[in-house]
């Protein structure tokens, strides 16, 4: 390669342009862009360019010069006085680099997209989701009322509870009656019914919720909702699903053995949920007493009056008296 560079050098030389084309692009250069043959002088005529940008140009130039420079470089023709043109080839390049930094600015930011219907359903980013806001109501009527929180929740209810959390995350402390709740989909809304037997939490849009002696039953309407009763793993429901989460109290239980009662359930359907009052309640309490009355007349009305007589000994010797009478009668011969 070396035998070779004085032959380059003198195609160079002879093929050079003539001094007063240079002298001409160099005047033109200096009308255009400032100070002749002066990149540092172009780069400050140039307005716009962020801070450090005129600074990763003129290193860029340094870095180039320098490439240039060393022995066997095929840009060896740009080190000064090796080509005529060189100035006005280096100050085109600046001002190229120069352009090409001012289109790639760090933070510059286009316009937030808009949002159209069929993205509705779409999770929104953090930034796009509106900012929480404080909600803290009461919810108490003997008919139908309405209420629209704040952030896309519209609540029908007719019974009694109240909201806390924000409007994001809203929490609906539901004590009786019926709670119908629709959200707005796509905006993140972390919501969630609470009640003695569960919880249900927003997955989709709309469900139903009714607490009553029975427990607290859900009904999905359309959507997708997670429901947790008690300690259970929690399940997730579809459109037209529904749930039971049954009374976890001995109290509860004792409630909804009445209820069913009531609303004519077989006895053996009674009984458990007498039993699984009684495997929850203290036997001073006056709800176990009254628990296993009733599992006495569940006993004897499936005809097992061998457990039936059992059941009322245990009665009586617990020491309650509110149902002595009827449980003595219960053990009568011929019964």
């Amino acid at each position: 390669m070396k035998r070779f560079r004085p032959l380059l050098r003198r195609y160079v030389e002879d093929t050079a342009r003539p001094p007063e084309a240079s002298r001409r692009v160099r005047q033109r250069l200096d009308r255009e862009l400032g100070a002749a043959g002066s990149q540092r002088a172009a780069l400050q005529d140039l307005g716009g360019a962020p801070p450090g940008a005129r600074q990763r140009v003129l290193a860029r130039v340094r870095a180039e010069r320098r490439t240039a420079a060393r022995p066997g470089s095929w840009r060896w023709w740009w080190i000064p006085g090796r080509h005529p043109v060189r100035p006005a080839l280096q100050l085109v390049a600046v001002a190229a680099l120069l352009v090409g930094a001012l289109l790639v600015i760090p933070g510059r930011e286009g316009p937030e997209p808009i949002r159209t219907a069929a993205d509705a359903d779409r999770p929104r980013t953090p930034a796009q989701r509106p900012a929480p806001l404080p909600l803290s109501a009461d919810l108490r009527s003997a008919d139908w009322q309405e209420l629209a929180l704040a952030g896309g929740v519209h609540l029908r209810f007719r019974g009694a509870g109240a909201v806390e959390g924000t409007s994001t995350a809203p929490r609906i402390a539901w004590t009786a009656g019926a709670l119908e709740v629709e959200v707005t989909p796509g905006l993140g809304i972390d919501l969630v019914v609470e009640t003695a037997e569960g919880s249900v939490r927003v997955v989709g849009t709309g469900f139903g919720v009714r607490r009553d002696l029975l427990g607290t039953g859900v009904d999905i309407r359309h959507g997708r909702v997670e429901v947790r009763c008690g300690e259970d793993d929690p399940r997730l429901l579809a459109a037209d699903e529904r749930a039971l989460c049954t009374p976890v109290t001995a109290a509860g239980l004792l409630g909804r053995a009445r209820a069913l009662s009531t609303a004519g359930a077989s006895p053996s359907v009674v009984l458990e949920a007498v039993d699984a009052g009684l495997g929850r309640a203290d036997r001073a309490d006056p709800t176990w007493a009254e628990l296993q009355f009733v599992r006495v007349e569940c006993l004897a009305a499936l005809g097992r009056f061998d457990e039936a007589r059992r059941a009322a000994a245990e009665y009586l010797g617990s020491g309650h008296g509110a149902r002595r009478a009827e449980v003595e009668a219960l053990l009568e011969p011929g019964d």
